[in-house]
């Protein structure tokens, strides 16, 4: 295991390995953050619009539910 660390160590400090300079070349990884971090703020905005205004559409909703199910219109 030593040996190991030690060829990874002399590789690296060497220059960058040839995976490290593809990483930097791929921008599919980038265009997959990116959507993440949009989907993850979209998902956060809509959890605080519950949150806040979720006591007010559940007492809408239940009196639009008992105005349904009134026997008179």
């Amino acid at each position: 295991m030593l040996r190991r660390f030690s060829i990874w160590l002399r590789d690296t400090s060497t220059g960058t390995p040839s995976n490290t300079r593809s990483l930097l070349v791929q921008e599919e990884g980038a265009v997959f953050v990116e959507y993440l971090t949009l989907t993850l703020l979209v998902a956060v905005v809509c959890a605080a619009a519950t949150l806040t205004m979720g006591d007010q559409l559940l007492r809408r909703y239940k009196m639009q539910q008992a105005v349904i199910v009134m026997p008179i219109p």
